[in-house]
């Protein structure tokens, strides 16, 4: 049987506008570099006429980041901030402060990876100060300085607009203490803690929380939050320090779907993924499950060819890069919302 053209049309024009009416949540992934790609995303969400309906944002490390640039300044300043602001020296910015107990761990990880005499020992070295590190009570130490992108964050986030936005923001980070006796002892694959930004009430709360959200471990230092952080309306404890949000193998969820999937007043949840279909290797199929047994549409935005590697990818900060991760993104997410 042969439809008439106009019912044809009049059926994808109701499934291209089926959001519209919609209340969403968006999910954005951790990936450092790789986040222009959700840049491009939100132009696309943007060009659709579809950011009215997001109502909350969960995002881990450069997710966090983003859905606070997006929900304060929109998806063309966030661009151009990644554009002109955000470059590798100013993410990686290098910390000629660092003591001698740090700089020789990070001598004995170089030398642990390069063939030659003294490998060996160097791996043995690494491998007990890392044990040393997590499993004890000292913070993390990283090689590089935060004082650029807390600048930057400073500078760009208004902290007023934020606390009035309608749209809810969460980020996540770990807390370093006691979370590995604890993932050994129960094996669990969440330790995330979830902080809500528009509760807080100093910008330099929220700041803190976006530093430890992207705090790699020994690439950054971890992060202590100053005490008037809240996390579900308790302060946090002064002796903790918080990390990266998307360390997965201890805990971490780098695409932090639980806080949307809690909120009862989203109809669809958008999941911005930064590795493509080969490189999640099903990991999204336990998501679509969650999503449909919480009763919420999904709409999943998968990258249609690889990011690249830590270095190739996340690491890499170069304008060419950038600008063709924003192309991509945008792209994607066009096909996916037609």
């Amino acid at each position: 049987m042969r439809f008439p053209r106009f019912i044809i049309s009049f059926f994808l024009l109701a499934i291209g506008t089926s959001c519209k009416g919609e209340n969403i949540g968006l999910c954005l992934s951790g990936g450092g570099a790789k986040g222009a790609y959700e840049i491009g995303v939100m132009k696309a969400i943007e060009e659709k006429n579809l950011s009215p309906n997001i109502k909350s944002i969960s995002g881990t490390s450069v997710g966090a980041l983003n859905g606070t640039l997006f929900a304060s300044v929109g998806a063309e300043e966030a661009e151009k901030l990644w554009k002109e602001r955000i470059s590798f020296y100013e993410v990686l910015t290098p910390d000629e402060k660092k003591d001698e107990e740090t700089d020789g761990f990070f001598r004995n990880l170089l030398n642990s990876i390069i063939p030659g005499d003294g490998q060996e020992e160097a791996f043995q070295t690494t491998i007990n100060t890392i044990d040393s590190t997590l499993f004890g009570t000292a913070p993390i130490k990283g090689m590089y300085s935060r004082k650029q992108l807390k600048s930057l964050i400073d500078e760009t986030v208004d902290f007023e607009k934020l606390k009035k936005s309608p749209v809810k923001l969460y980020a996540t980070a770990l807390r370093k203490e006691g979370l590995v006796n604890q993932f050994l002892a129960s094996g669990q694959a969440d330790f995330s803690h979830t902080f809500y930004l528009n509760e807080q009430t100093t910008k330099e709360a929220v700041s803190s929380i976006l530093l430890a959200s992207s705090a790699i471990p020994f690439v950054f230092d971890s992060v202590r939050l100053p005490p008037e952080t809240l996390e579900n309306g308790q302060f946090v404890d002064f002796h903790y320090t918080y990390f990266d949000g998307g360390t997965y193998f201890l805990g971490g969820q780098n695409t932090p779907i639980y806080p949307l999937l809690k909120d009862k007043t989203l109809d669809t949840i958008i999941i911005i993924y930064v590795d493509s279909s080969q490189e999640l290797n099903g990991v999204n199929r336990s998501f679509r499950k969650l999503v449909e047994d919480s009763g919420k549409k999904l709409i999943e935005i998968i990258p249609s060819k690889s990011l690249g590697d830590f270095l190739t990818g996340s690491m890499n900060f170069s304008d060419k890069h950038i600008e063709k991760l924003i192309q991509l993104g945008y792209n994607d997410a066009m096909s996916v919302l037609k």
